[in-house]
């Protein structure tokens, strides 16, 4: 029977990688959980082994996409989100180093990486990481003209759980492991026009976010039968295991992954 069993990883384009990866190793202390140069490929994390997401950084142009597409993906919100130990000092940390941070206040804000893409900041004590560490990938946003529909299909069709009150609720596989926050969109809630018609943009385009499963080929029977579509096949991948691509109510595609049978003893 085919079940996902993570949020394994989710991407982010950047300009130049190797600025990016110094960027997040150096500057805000991510580890290289895994790297493949042939392929573009590299992975951070807050610890070398961990149950949330990696951070994926890609090079556009390792993608063949055109230049104006390229520009437009760069310097862009993530919606991904980050918690640290103590807020206050990892603020004032970073801000020493020179990094963009904003504070929101009640321990939360944002800081940007050095093409200007936008990540989330949040304070969470309980955390055993370093007090201005990055502790974990919490949560990714995704946009949706109806959240509580997609709030359905997590939990209904993918065997999401849900975390914390309705408002600012997520939806996760693994209880330490990275939430997927849906929200719709309102224009009250922006102070930047600009934000707001972005995040409407991006309702219905890929989320580059990736979910590890097990046996895809029958998890893909089984979702088809509870109505999900998909943009790709699942079929063998180049780097040795399977994927496939799944949409959900919004059209947001979603990358499915399964790990090569040398390595899917150590899926998280």
């Amino acid at each position: 029977m085919g079940k996902l069993l993570t949020v394994s990883q989710v991407g982010v384009f950047v300009s130049d990688q190797a600025t990016a990866t110094r960027f997040f190793t150096t500057t805000m202390g991510l580890k290289v959980r895994a790297r493949m140069p042939k392929m573009g490929y590299i992975a951070l994390g807050p610890t070398l082994e961990g149950a949330d997401a990696s951070l994926n950084l890609w090079e556009p142009a390792a993608w063949g996409l055109p230049a104006r597409q390229v520009t437009a993906m760069i310097g862009q919100p993530t919606g991904i989100g980050y918690c640290v130990k103590d807020f206050d000092a990892t603020v004032a940390a970073l801000r020493k180093k020179k990094v963009p941070v904003e504070v929101w206040g009640d321990g939360w804000g944002a800081f940007d990486d050095p093409d200007g893409n936008h990540y989330f900041l949040s304070g969470n004590g309980r955390l055993k990481s370093p007090p201005t560490k990055l502790g974990k990938l919490d949560f990714i946003t995704v946009a949706s003209r109806n959240r509580a529909r997609l709030a359905r299909f997590y939990t209904g069709t993918l065997g999401f759980t849900k975390a914390g009150g309705d408002e600012y609720a997520s939806y996760r596989l693994q209880p330490n492991g990275t939430g997927l926050m849906p929200f719709t969109p309102k224009r009250s809630h922006y102070e930047d026009p600009a934000l707001y018609q972005s995040d409407l943009a991006a309702i219905g385009e890929r989320t580059y976010i990736m979910l590890r499963g097990r046996d895809l080929p029958a998890l893909q029977q089984q979702l088809r039968k509870r109505k999900v579509r998909f943009a790709k096949e699942v079929a063998p991948a180049p780097w040795g295991g399977l994927e496939g691509e799944m949409l959900d109510p919004d059209g947001n595609i979603y990358q499915l992954v399964e790990d090569a049978p040398r390595t899917r003893a150590r899926t998280r």
